[in-house]
Order: C-alpha cells, then sequence, then structure tokens
C-alpha cells in the first residue's frame, strides 16, 4: 500500500482489524508503534524530506512505507555524518 493510503487509516484511527497481531506486526516492522502520534509522525517527515529534496510531498505519500522509511533512515545518517564533519572543523 501506498504511504498516503496508510497515512489516511493511520490519521482515522488506524485499520480495524479483528485480529490485532497482524495490525501490530505491519505497524511494528515500520517503527510506528514507538511513536505516540503516529499520523503526526508521518506528515512531519513527508513535508521533512520534501523540504530537503524539493520533492513534492505526494511523491513521498506514493511510497510504500518500508520505503519511506528507508529514506528517513538515510536521510538522518547524513545528516550525522554532515554535522560529525563540521565538529571536526
Amino acid at each position: 500500500q501506498s504511504f498516503g493510503s496508510i497515512l489516511f487509516w493511520v490519521a482515522a484511527g488506524g485499520p480495524r482489524y479483528e485480529d490485532q497481531k497482524c495490525r501490530k506486526k505491519f505497524f511494528g516492522s515500520c517503527g510506528l508503534l514507538k511513536t505516540e502520534q503516529p499520523a503526526k509522525f508521518l506528515r512531519k517527515q513527508s513535508y521533512r524530506l520534501a523540504r530537503l529534496s524539493y520533492t513534492p510531498v505526494n511523491y513521498w505519500l506514493s511510497l510504500p512505507l518500508k520505503r519511506f522509511f528507508m529514506w528517513i533512515d538515510s536521510v538522518n545518517e547524513v545528516t550525522k555524518e554532515d554535522r560529525e564533519q563540521q565538529d571536526q572543523k
């Protein structure tokens, strides 16, 4: 599923699965169970990525969640490396 449909899903209170194990497995694999407000987290991250890359927010919303989180990880790594290089100067 695309990130946009998941964001809508989460903002509406999440999927209405009877099988809670399935729900926890899906959202847990993406790291969304670690955050208190998953919809807010997803909106902020998509905005942040759009701003950093000059890419429309719709692009980030169209990505599958796992790919979206891979991009978040990559951006965080580059930011950390840049900070470390700056601290060395």
